[in-house]
């Protein structure tokens, strides 16, 4: 007798059972450290119908039947934005999955690094994930090793065979979706996210057509690979390289380009101060697209990046340039938004500007963000007690996790700009030369 993903071999056959759920769509989410086999199980489930891969990393298949959105491996420690990752999947399976799949391969299978890539789903999504959770092992040997752990954390433990559509079915069946909490993100920011996914979307690739060097067929099937980008210069790369990216967002006027001019200048204090980017008083926008700027002098490579205002609803070419920022703010980068405000602008309307950059750029911006207050040299009390009595600037302040730093933008105290990056999380890691007591970094 077959081993089934459950152990048993399933009674119904698969038309029957086609028959029967009336063409119902069902969601699975996939999760696992390799791609070469969530990409295979893609290919099962849609009918080697084509995948599309996005912007977020994530992979969306669509069959007759199976809609499957595939995670990027984020078990390891060294995944940057993990939360990024989780959100953009969740965003894809509105309302939510019916199922979701842990595929564990053959070079993860001890108990032990089983058990840790449960335990990271149920940190990701709650305890109540094991309700919707089927783990599949690699062999028989695997699953007759590890099947006591069903019990331990409530979840269906299998292996990957021919049966996995039918068996996908019969667990779908009469299952609500799994609903994700996505905390502090409303519904509507989440849906708007999701059209950015789906609307960003790379090209559309047919599963199991790779090839390896010298035109032999791949099996099973891997991630499609794109042709590599050319060499870009240094100031424009957007690799996850050694560069950490200070990337300044706001609205037109509240002295974006002079906040980014007043950090590239601390670097070389010395010096007359330079105006790197253009910056003036103005109503309409003067920055109208990314500009870059690469220095050494931190210790660190650190490229400062001047944004056009990406809230303005007549911004040109809005799209390139969002494409241009999301280089230095994806998932796997180095980066912190510096999000400015002037006071005196600040009204009513600007609530939700963090939700729509996040909509924009992605929602993983958010725990990468200081609220920057500008001009302070014309702030006539403490910026903590102005931020408290402004209903509208404390919730704003508040969604950045009480990150904020004030700039006095026509002071050349480089001071200023040393506690900014004394705010940036970790930054002990990326400025190890400010972490060391005594140190100055822009010395």
């Amino acid at each position: 007798m077959g081993l089934s993903l459950t152990g048993v071999t399933p009674s119904t056959n698969s038309n029957e059972q086609l028959s029967a759920i009336n063409h119902t769509m069902y969601t699975i989410a996939l999760f696992g450290k390799k791609a070469t086999l969530k990409d295979f199980i893609i290919k099962k489930l849609i009918e080697n119908q084509n995948f599309i891969p996005l912007c977020s990393e994530c992979v969306l298949g669509e069959g007759s039947v199976f809609k499957v959105v595939s995670a990027p491996d984020f078990f390891d420690g060294d995944c940057w934005y993990p939360d990024q990752y989780v959100i953009d999947c969740m965003a894809l399976c509105l309302p939510g999955p019916h199922l979701l799949i842990l595929v564990i391969d053959s070079d993860n299978a001890r108990q032990d690094q089983v058990i840790r890539q449960i335990n990271v789903l149920r940190s990701a999504f709650g305890n109540h994930v094991t309700e919707h959770l089927v783990v599949t092992l690699p062999d028989i040997e695997s699953y007759l090793s590890l099947n006591h752990l069903e019990k331990r954390f409530n979840v269906v433990i299998a292996t990957t065979n021919e049966k996995l559509s039918d068996e996908c079915i019969t667990w779908c069946k009469n299952r609500k979706p799994f609903h994700y909490d996505f905390r502090n993100y409303s519904q509507e920011v989440v849906k708007r996210r999701r059209e950015v996914l789906v609307k960003t979307r790379t090209c559309d690739v047919p599963l199991g057509d790779d090839r390896k060097s010298g035109g032999e067929a791949m099996a099973p099937p891997t991630r499609p690979q794109t042709e590599p980008a050319p060499e870009r210069p240094m100031d424009q790369r957007s690799e996850s390289d050694n560069t950490f990216s200070i990337i300044v967002l706001g609205r037109t006027g509240t002295g974006k380009s002079a906040s980014a001019n007043t950090i590239l200048n601390a670097a070389n204090s010395d010096t007359e101060f330079t105006q790197h980017f253009k910056s003036e008083f103005s109503s309409v926008p003067v920055t109208t697209k990314c500009s870059v700027v690469v220095l050494k002098e931190f210790g660190t490579l650190v490229r400062v990046v001047d944004t056009p205002d990406f809230l303005h609803e007549e911004l040109r070419d809005e799209q390139e340039q969002l494409k241009e920022c999301r280089k230095y703010c994806g998932p796997m980068g180095r980066y912190v938004v510096l999000l400015v405000i002037k006071p005196s602008r600040f009204t009513e309307g600007d609530i939700g500007m963090l939700e729509i950059l996040e909509t924009k750029l992605g929602s993983g911006i958010r725990k990468n963000t200081i609220l920057l207050l500008t001009f302070g040299e014309q702030l006539e009390e403490d910026p903590k007690k102005y931020i408290s009595r402004n209903a509208n600037l404390k919730k704003l302040y508040e969604q950045c996790d009480k990150r904020f730093h004030v700039f006095r933008n026509k002071s050349r105290n480089t001071q200023q700009v040393v506690e900014l990056f004394r705010k940036i999380p970790n930054y002990q890691k990326i400025f190890p030369k400010l972490a060391e007591k005594g140190q100055c970094i822009i010395c």
